[in-house]
């Protein structure tokens, strides 16, 4: 009898804590396989002390053997969870209703322990087996690891059931049907949070390729709209370079001439930005070209000065733009993304600005070296409110 005390109180404490560590992993996951692992433990603690309670009474020992059904129920639900397979929740609860039933009208014709308790054996035992069979020999290679030794471990469980009609009224065998119960449940304790775990964590990569998949396909959808409509935007720019084009063959007034030549360089800047808009799905995959060619740097502050001389009215603050001294040569640049980067600095400027004028500088740091490198410094200055310094951090973020 010690040893049954000891296992007794043992299988006590291990259930109990089964139903903390369960409880913890399903507050940190909250997802369906950790809610049926939190009600697995403390319903088969609570059926424990039931059986406890009701040790001397023959009808409350088998009310309380039944209440073991909604523990063998989520661990059948729990492996057709992981497996795949589906479950009809139904179907066995009509049947262990029906067994209650059964059990009854047999307690009024019979005094057998036995005969009595076998319908309720036998209604908790059939979802274990039949979970637990299927996995083995129809999805005995789906599910996480170890799920199928999880499986072995359930057809024990259920297996074990079927016997305790029999052996529940032999207290002599007491120690037997411990020491089972014992050892499935150290199986279980072991067996069912690292199933569970190794579940979810399969889930979510499933979930994280098919968000991969959606993102590919989604990025693919808007680089072809992004070509679509930089084809679209081109054809109206090319009939009015054409226009434009007939405008400078034409005989024409210096002034006109040079209105002319100025919107024509706005086309240029327009074209540019359509190819930006098309070379953007290029810069998401690090695909994106960067154009060298020679430039003249003073060409590039006459453009930007012909067009905000025109483009800025006497609402507007005036744009002043300065090459140093330094400046004043040919280097290898991508004119257009310079261009414009200075047009999106100088519009903020000119929109923000409290003052009458905008001054951008064109500056280049010493040549260095036999290849004589050196850097094209822009300055835009403007007496506007400007960017708060624990704001300046985050203007990048989004690029990082």
């Amino acid at each position: 009898m010690e040893v049954l005390k000891a296992i007794i109180v043992c299988y006590a404490a291990l259930l109990a804590l089964s139903s903390v560590v369960a409880c913890k992993l399903y507050f940190i996951y909250r997802t369906k396989p950790f809610l049926l692992l939190m009600l697995i433990w403390p319903m088969t603690l609570a059926n424990f002390i039931l059986q406890a309670t009701f040790v001397d009474s023959m009808v409350g020992s088998i009310l309380s053997f039944s209440t073991y059904f909604f523990s063998a129920l989520c661990l059948s639900n729990l492996l057709y969870l992981i497996t795949g397979i589906g479950l009809s929740w139904k179907k066995y609860s009509m049947a262990w209703a029906a067994s209650l039933v059964l059990a009854a009208l047999l307690g009024v014709f019979s005094s057998s322990f036995t005969l009595v308790s076998l319908p309720i054996a036998v209604a908790i035992a059939a979802p274990q087996l039949h979970a637990s069979l299927t996995k083995l020999i129809k999805y005995r290679k789906t599910g996480p690891e170890l799920s199928n030794f999880f499986a072995f471990a359930l057809l024990v469980n259920g297996l074990h059931f079927l016997d305790y009609p029999f052996l529940r009224p032999l207290p002599e065998l007491a120690v037997y049907g411990f020491g089972v119960v014992m050892i499935v449940t150290i199986l279980f304790s072991l067996l069912l949070p690292i199933i569970t775990s190794k579940y979810h964590t399969n889930q979510l990569n499933a979930r994280l390729i098919h968000e991969m998949e959606n993102a590919r396909k989604l990025a693919k959808v808007k680089g072809d709209f992004l070509a679509n409509m930089s084809h679209e935007i081109r054809t109206p720019i090319n009939g009015i370079r054409g226009i434009n084009d007939l405008l400078l063959s034409s005989q024409l007034s210096p002034e006109q001439r040079e209105l002319c030549e100025v919107a024509q360089k706005s086309i240029d800047r327009l074209t540019t930005l359509v190819s930006d808009i098309l070379s953007y799905s290029q810069l998401e995959s690090g695909k994106i070209h960067i154009r060298s060619e020679p430039v003249f740097i003073p060409d590039i502050c006459k453009e930007l000065e012909d067009y905000y001389a025109l483009a800025t009215t006497v609402d507007h603050a005036k744009v002043v733009f300065v090459v140093t001294p330094k400046a004043q040569l040919r280097v290898m640049l991508d004119q257009g993304k310079v261009v414009q980067i200075l047009h999106n600095l100088v519009t903020n400027a000119v929109k923000y600005t409290t003052g009458d004028t905008v001054h951008v500088t064109f500056d280049v740091s010493d040549c260095s070296g036999t290849q004589k490198i050196a850097t094209l410094e822009l300055t835009v200055y403007d007496n506007g409110v400007g960017i708060p310094l624990h704001d300046q951090e985050k203007i990048y973020a989004e690029f990082n």
